[in-house]
């Protein structure tokens, strides 16, 4: 079996089931968002910031073709791509509120306008794309709270689903085509069949990504509690391992194993045979069963009920991650080493793979704060996570939008220029990265250097359809500064942070 991930790198990789690295497929420009096998398994297709979809051959890594069709592009970055069920149509999410339908080809079928003209333009991004397993019907997941079904016919608008009170990150149709599931910020996951019919366990916060088993009996769940959630009529239990926020879920075609993707830069494989799922669970139940505070008499012969059950070592790799999340790096450090006398063929650097969950956990902490608005204590989470894994790889967007914009319109500019300054770097064609870096610069008292940054947001907003209404505003900047003035008022900033 092999799996595949899609990176900030802008690759996609390709890895064998043990996690030996097959081939890199390179050629986007950007960070690749979402990818997608065709239903025969020789195809994949890629999503990108860059506005384009590529096609790859699985069996050499080499490009076929490009979706992107001058006049019918899309004009924003590709957050989803999916095949049809007979592999002959490729359906695009945009940010630019559009689906876009391609054949296999290469050539643009149709656009699907997912708008309607009351829709507020910051809110119009297409998250993602699913079709229905006849290939009639392809559902969109929107940011303006829906899931909208649309004939693949004719791209005429079938049925909106209401009921999400956030952005709806994914969409899925169940194998029998009878029951829809997606996952929203607003933290549930709903199962639809025509109507809302229910809401599974949330997570207390964003869920990514949701996937039906093959026999439509089992649905995992995933999103920003780091967990992978199994659902089959009731809940069945949380795999826990990642360190950060999981974006992807998805079950092999056998429906033995679960794949998911995390921000803390690791795809795991999730063994749900049930020897494995035994010896899980047992590992569970002796943490509290040998615990002394729980209750129970000491000779209490429900103590020894998993004696005759061993260890599994992927329960004490998970314990230690756990460990390590919470900063105890040496405790981490003690079950990982334990794990591997359990399992010799566990091939890793106990105290690097310790440091690397920390740090990826303190990044996490670092951007949760930053929502808190204590920007004090993200930028020191920002900085003990790089100082505990220099090669810890933070997104740009995390530098930009996150900690940059927001900490510059609570007052924090001069503190937080550091991370507009690394978020340009790692993207400097990015307009709205250096539109972040322009407003912080403005409230430093370089006149010169946010000019510069706002005259390059207006550049790439000419071709950024999502960001044109923004530019009377930075014009209008750009004049207040060259008169020596800073456009930014607290009445100006209390509308950015509005």
């Amino acid at each position: 079996m092999s799996n595949y991930s899609a990176s900030h790198d802008n690759t996609v990789k390709l890895w064998q089931r043990d996690g030996t690295p097959i081939t890199t497929l390179t050629g986007h420009q950007a960070e690749v968002l979402s990818i997608s096998f065709s239903p025969d398994g020789k195809t994949i297709a890629s999503a990108s910031s860059d506005k384009t979809v590529k096609l790859w051959s699985v069996s050499d890594g080499k490009l076929i073709t490009t979706l992107k069709d001058k006049e019918h592009t899309h004009t924003d970055q590709v957050n989803g791509v999916s095949f049809s069920r007979d592999g002959q149509i490729i359906a695009s999410a945009g940010r630019d509120g559009t689906v876009k339908l391609w054949q296999r080809d290469g050539k643009w079928i149709r656009t699907i306008n997912t708008l309607s003209k009351s829709v507020n333009t910051l809110s119009k991004s297409v998250l993602d794309v699913s079709f229905s397993p006849d290939g009639e019907i392809v559902a969109s997941a929107n940011e303006d709270y829906t899931v909208k079904l649309w004939k693949v016919s004719d791209g005429s608008l079938i049925k909106t689903l209401n009921g999400h009170s956030n952005a709806v990150t994914s969409v899925t149709f169940s194998p029998d085509g009878e029951t829809i599931a997606s996952t929203s910020w607003d933290g549930t996951v709903k199962l639809w069949r025509g109507e809302e019919i229910t809401n599974l366990p949330g997570n207390g916060g964003s869920v990514e990504d949701v996937s039906f088993s093959p026999d439509g009996k089992m649905i995992a769940y995933a999103g920003n509690d780091n967990t992978v959630k199994l659902w089959n009529g009731k809940f069945i239990t949380n795999l826990t391992g990642h360190s950060n926020k999981v974006n992807a879920v998805s079950f092999s075609p056998d429906g033995k194993t679960v794949a998911s993707a995390s921000d803390d830069n690791t795809v795991i494989l999730w063994n749900l045979n049930l020897d494995d799922m035994l010896k899980r669970s047992c590992d569970w139940a002796r943490v509290y069963l040998k615990n002394s505070s729980n209750g129970m008499a000491e000779d209490d012969p429900d103590r020894q009920i998993c004696d005759d059950v061993q260890p599994s070592a992927s329960f004490l790799v998970d314990r230690g991650i756990n460990l390590a999340n919470k900063e105890n790096i040496a405790g981490a450090v003690a079950k990982f080493q334990e794990a591997q006398q359990l399992d010799p063929s566990l091939n890793f650097d106990p105290q690097a793979k310790a440091k690397r969950f920390a740090a990826s956990s303190l990044l996490a902490k670092g951007e949760s704060l930053v929502n808190e608005r204590k920007f004090k204590e993200a930028i020191a989470a920002y900085k003990q996570a790089q100082k505990l894994d220099p090669t810890l790889k933070i997104p740009a967007d995390s530098w930009g939008d996150s900690l940059c914009w927001r900490g510059s319109l609570n007052g924090y500019a001069k503190d937080v220029m550091f991370a507009c300054e690394k978020a340009v770097t790692l993207d400097p064609e990015n307009g709205w990265i250096r539109d972040s870096r322009g407003v912080a610069r403005a409230l430093t008292g370089n006149n010169k250097g946010a000019i510069e940054d706002f005259e390059a947001f207006l550049k790439w907003a000419d071709k950024n359809e999502t960001y044109k209404s923004n530019k009377p505003q930075r014009q209008g900047w750009i004049d207040i500064l060259k008169a020596g003035n800073n456009p930014l008022t607290p009445e100006e900033m209390k509308k950015l942070l509005n």
